[in-house]
């Protein structure tokens, strides 16, 4: 039996007629208006309990012609249908002759005095089968058939617009709602082909929709069920690309704090305003090195770009910028040298250079002494060349650290530059004539050897108050060897040959 039916209260073989009288007697306590959900129901079963009637009678019509196809009428069935024909016409002459007789008191005597006159049983035994003719009967008018409204034809794929335009619009609550009160998903045969073109939109086109709103679609087309035939990592990994293309939009600041929000690092609507607006507004290179100069702005940019998945410029989706998110995904690379991670060290090293100056101009202007105002010239151009060269230097350092796989950039050049490094010291010390600048580099790339093969071999080092005095002595050594450069050039290509040979040649 058809579940409808059982909705309904039907008996199995319930016809077509009783399941719209059981519909009508339903439809006055079940409305659209009190109750959508309860009556999209009913009709969800009405349609499938009508479906069942339908198909149900069609079966009955298809067995009876088989049973009857293919048999000749034997002459005991001919004359019992012969006879059943002349008890029909007996029975309508006597109707006739009864609606065309005298008064009702003549009509009472006669049968009363005759009662088998008009019998049309005993007729038919006495074999008299000739009757009065019938009166005339009153012509049919004839009657124009009333013009019936052609039933409008529903476009999935129109419908399915839409639904989609209503969700990214609405609030969660009224779009459900909204998608009860449709006539249109109320029909078992159109409901199915608006949701595959739904969903077939969203999988392949970038509508903002909030997670919530794609749930409740999810639990009206019944994608969360298991015979869905949909993969739930597709659906999740759908969802979540909808939920941030839907908290980018202007008007979800509120949404977008929610999603940016964590414990350790709290955001409020304020906060993600201004930095959607950072991604968001148009190119001015100025403007963008300005609001980067503090620390946090960049680590906190680098967050807001990881949890929106967007890891390039080729990622960035309207409302952002590419060339805003290339900037701020340069700056958050630790790992490579950029021409905006320069622009930005500059800055903070004119920044810091400035405050230097500033504050040694008005030591000079108090205490009356120009030299210091001069000093200030030379302490702010020493902090400007610092900051300067600070980033690349860190970048040539992690550089020299990296492992090697997977492979880096100019893999020769990373190999050999410790021993042109000391080369070059030697050539400043002996051709140049220069023991102190010579000295000095030789002491870098001593410091960046051992650095390097250390780090690259895993030893970690643990201060000990012990060690220190144990080296005590050797530190006191070494300042006296500062200005002997040698050492620090074979002291470098040692530690050099030692990290070569562990991690490139052996390997």
């Amino acid at each position: 039996m058809s579940w409808g039916h059982a909705a309904l209260d039907l008996a199995e073989d319930a016809d077509e007629r009783a399941v719209k009288r059981a519909y009508a007697a339903r439809l006055r306590t079940t409305r659209p208006d009190d109750d959508p959900a309860a009556f999209q129901q009913l009709h969800q079963a009405y349609q499938a309990a009508l479906d069942w009637a339908r198909h149900r009678a069609h079966w009955q019509d298809e067995d009876e012609d088989e049973d009857n196809r293919g048999h000749d009428l034997c002459a005991a069935q001919a004359t019992g249908i012969a006879e059943a024909l002349q008890l029909d016409q007996a029975l309508a002459r006597s109707f006739a002759h009864d609606a065309t007789a005298a008064p009702a008191e003549v009509v009472w005597t006669a049968v009363v005095d005759d009662a088998d006159a008009h019998d049309p049983v005993r007729i038919l035994d006495r074999g008299d089968t000739t009757f009065p003719p019938a009166a005339p009967a009153a012509p049919a008018r004839a009657t124009e058939p009333l013009p019936q409204p052609a039933a409008a034809q529903l476009d999935p794929g129109t419908f399915a617009q839409r639904v989609i335009a209503e969700a990214q619009q609405s609030e969660p609550a009224a779009f459900e709602r909204w998608l009860q009160l449709r006539p249109e998903l109320w029909s078992l045969r159109d409901k199915p082909l608006i949701g595959d073109h739904v969903l077939h939109h969203l999988l392949t086109h970038d509508a903002p929709i909030c997670a919530d709103n794609f749930d409740v679609l999810a639990q009206c087309f019944g994608w969360d069920d298991v015979r869905s035939g949909l993969d739930p990592y597709e659906a999740n990994a759908c969802r979540l690309r909808l939920h941030r293309l839907w908290v980018l939009q202007p008007r979800n600041q509120h949404g977008l704090a929610r999603y940016l929000h964590r414990p350790q690092a709290p955001v409020n609507a304020d906060e993600a305003r201004t930095r959607l607006q950072r991604l968001t507004r148009p190119w001015q290179p100025w403007r963008a090195l300005w609001d980067a100069w503090p620390a946090h702005r960049v680590a906190a940019m680098r967050d807001t770009l990881d949890l929106l998945g967007v890891h390039d410029a080729d990622d960035a989706v309207p409302p952002l910028r590419p060339a805003q998110v290339a900037f701020w995904r340069a700056l958050a690379d630790g790992q490579r040298l950029s021409w905006p991670r320069m622009q930005l060290a500059l800055l903070r090293s004119a920044l810091c250079a400035l405050v230097v100056l500033a504050v040694m101009t008005l030591l000079g202007v108090l205490g009356r002494a120009p030299a210091v105002a001069m000093q200030g010239v030379y302490a702010a151009l020493l902090v400007m060349g610092v900051g300067a060269l600070l980033l690349p230097l860190r970048s040539l350092g992690q550089w020299q650290l990296a492992e090697e796989h997977p492979p880096v950039r100019w893999p020769l050049l990373r190999l050999w530059l410790i021993p042109l490094l000391a080369i070059g010291a030697l050539l400043v010390i002996h051709l140049a004539d220069a023991r102190i600048a010579g000295s000095a580099l030789a002491w870098a790339t001593l410091g960046l050897s051992i650095r390097r093969w250390w780090h690259r071999a895993g030893y970690v080092f643990q201060f000990n108050g012990w060690l220190l005095l144990g080296i005590w002595p050797f530190l006191k050594l070494g300042g006296l060897a500062l200005m002997f450069g040698e050492i620090a050039v074979v002291g470098a290509l040692l530690a050099w040959t030692v990290d070569a040979m562990t991690k490139v040649v052996h390997r």
